[in-house]
């Protein structure tokens, strides 16, 4: 019932009992991890190697578990912190992502957090999923966070590294004590971002209970939370000037990072009303600085406001000493022209955030090596503008000056925003057209072409050649083009396409229809299969084969111009003989399916009958 495995001078120990067989998955994950481990080093080969045969073919380790309509229930109730990837059909990048986030998280033995997967297309699934989240215009995939069962909020992070770091922060108690000054002194002085400090004279006053419940909401919107005696914050320096306080007077500070406060911001506020909904928007409302690190509360408030996001980038290394002048500049600079205090949200970035010279220029249109910038980005039509904030003459200047007359521009629409496009291929014969954001005009809006479009990130989806060569091999019609689009290497038109489909990489199994004529040009029709009902046919080939029937229905459907009855007669017949193999599949399945469920009940019986 016990067992123990050293795993990098860790312990792990669990039990096996029925109540907790979900909570043995993860060390069973981490023994199989470390025996493949031990196997690769005794053939010789480096730790990280892959081997075939492992994990769907060595391709991806898979660390999350997969919930269903039968067991998302209790997985939401009994988790402390759930991260939950919600999809339809297929997240290969952003799953991928997830994975490793999973991994980390797994590898830090952080018990807190459990990390899950939930298909849309299993038959049941979205319905068990509306219980606790009941977005009805939501768009998948997602990656949803769950505390003690109640839906948080939803998760924009991208990044696998970043997920797992954001995982970590949520997992520790939601307001930590610290009683040492100078550690005090020294978060306070080094911390980007707002710390909200609660002061008690009495830790057993009914306030404190509540500050312990809003630590909690607060940490999930990433604030820092520590909490301190009387005695403590008469030493703070960032204090010093409010001390005395009270000695059983019980309330919090506000602490703004005093490294990006302009001349007339406010350092420190306090409150003594500790009431959840008054807590909340009184740090919410006195937390934020007109110019601040770049954060995903930053983003989330950007979004909010309507507001573009104007960074200042720079190489934070090389330069600096300068962070305060930059600073202190924006705010003059917005004092003068309030406009650009409504329509902007001011951070500064590293360089460094962007990758090289080579992608940062590919990617948002700065000059390769320019030492300073200014980043305009769009929240809500996604588009992006950049401008060169060198001095003229010398290049480790920087040019303020040009900051205003750019933001006014943006503001009025005559500053072009930069479109990325990779180079489009000499020979675009073959029946997949390749779509480039120069070339997308041409290609896609042509008003006699019923268009089928395939977006991707990493690699197409495996239906694509299927369902090509399906219409390929009954006569491809004239009037109908399939076409892909790389979204790594080219810059979509957002106004069109629902970024939550298919920005930052979410898209690799995407597939939209554009019929042939001008008014559906404007609104591409997503493609959503139905749910699957046998859980066969959510996964391997018979998945793809699934995905192809689906698909091929959805063509049919949406084509604007009539096509010839022989073809259509070969794309029916076609379509059939894939949904007779799919229906035998899935009977064996269901067949198999109910041979297990009829054992379970024979062996729980027995088991009954011997108590």
């Amino acid at each position: 019932r016990i067992f123990a495995l050293p795993k990098r001078n860790r312990l792990f120990r669990g039990s096996c009992d029925r109540s907790c067989r979900a909570e043995m998955r993860p060390w069973l994950v981490a023994l199989v991890a470390i025996c493949v481990e031990a196997q690769m080093s005794s053939m010789g080969l480096p730790p990280g190697v892959q081997m075939g045969g492992m994990g769907g073919g060595g391709d991806e380790t898979h660390f999350a578990e997969e919930l269903d309509m039968r067991n998302l229930d209790d997985r939401v109730s009994e988790s402390e912190l759930l991260l939950l990837l919600v999809f339809r059909a297929d997240a290969s990048q952003l799953g991928t992502e997830f994975e490793r986030a999973a991994g980390q998280l797994l590898d830090d033995g952080i018990d807190a957090v459990s990390t899950a997967k939930l298909n849309l297309q299993v038959e049941g699934s979205e319905e068990a999923l509306a219980k606790h989240y009941k977005d009805k215009k939501a768009e998948y995939p997602a990656i949803l966070l769950f505390r003690r069962g109640q839906f948080r909020r939803r998760l924009n992070t991208q990044s696998g590294d970043d997920l797992a770091r954001h995982m970590r922060f949520l997992s520790k108690p939601g307001s930590t004590r610290i009683d040492d000054v100078d550690q005090l002194n020294n978060l306070l002085k080094d911390f980007h971002d707002t710390v909200v400090v609660g002061i008690f004279g009495d830790f057993q006053r009914p306030s404190h209970n509540l500050w312990v419940k809003n630590s909690e909401v607060l940490r999930d919107e990433q604030f820092q939370l520590v909490e301190v005696s009387v005695d403590t914050a008469n030493a703070m320096k960032a204090l010093e000037k409010f001390a005395p306080f009270e000695p059983m007077k019980n309330q919090f500070a506000v602490v703004k990072p005093q490294k990006w406060l302009g001349k007339n911001e406010t350092h420190v506020v306090f409150s003594g009303d500790f009431r959840q909904a008054q807590m909340n928007a009184f740090v919410r409302a006195n937390s934020q600085t007109l110019v601040s690190a770049l954060t995903g509360r930053v983003r989330e408030r950007a979004v909010e406001g309507g507001k573009f996001l104007a960074s200042v980038t720079y190489d934070m290394k090389l330069h600096s000493k300068i962070h305060k002048y930059v600073v202190n500049r924006i705010h003059k600079i917005v004092a003068a022209d309030p406009a650009l205090d409504q329509h902007f949200a001011w951070t500064l970035l590293d360089l460094k955030n962007l990758g090289n010279n080579e992608e940062a220029a590919d990617h948002w249109g700065i000059p390769i090596n320019t030492t300073f910038a200014l980043i305009v980005y769009d929240m809500s039509g996604h588009r992006k503008f950049a401008v060169s904030l060198e001095k003229e003459g010398d290049a480790s200047d920087l040019n303020t000056s040009a900051i205003k007359p750019f933001c006014s521009a943006v503001i009025a629409g005559q500053e072009a925003p930069y479109v990325r496009s990779e180079m489009p291929p000499s020979n675009n014969d073959a029946v997949i057209k390749i779509v480039t954001a120069n070339t997308y005009a041409e290609l896609v809006d042509d008003t006699s072409q019923d268009v089928l479009l395939h977006t991707f990130s990493k690699k197409p989806g495996s239906a694509l050649n299927e369902v090509t060569g399906l219409f390929h091999n009954a006569g491809m019609p004239g009037s109908f083009r399939v076409a892909v689009f790389n979204l790594t290497a080219n810059d979509f038109n957002m106004t069109r396409y629902p970024y939550d489909v298919v920005g930052s990489g979410k898209s690799d199994t995407q597939f939209f229809m554009l019929p042939a004529n001008a008014a559906a040009k404007e609104k591409p029709i997503l493609f959503k299969p139905k749910p699957i009902k046998s859980p066969s046919l959510a996964m391997g080939e018979a998945a793809t084969w699934y995905t192809v029937a689906e698909l091929t229905k959805f063509i049919l459907k949406h084509v604007a111009v009539p096509i010839k009855s022989t073809m259509l007669a070969k794309i029916k017949q076609s379509l059939k003989d894939i949904n007779d193999k799919l229906a035998e599949q899935a009977g064996e399945d269901d067949s198999q399916f109910k041979k297990k469920k009829k054992k379970k009940k024979n062996r729980q019986s027995q088991a009954k009958d011997d108590l």
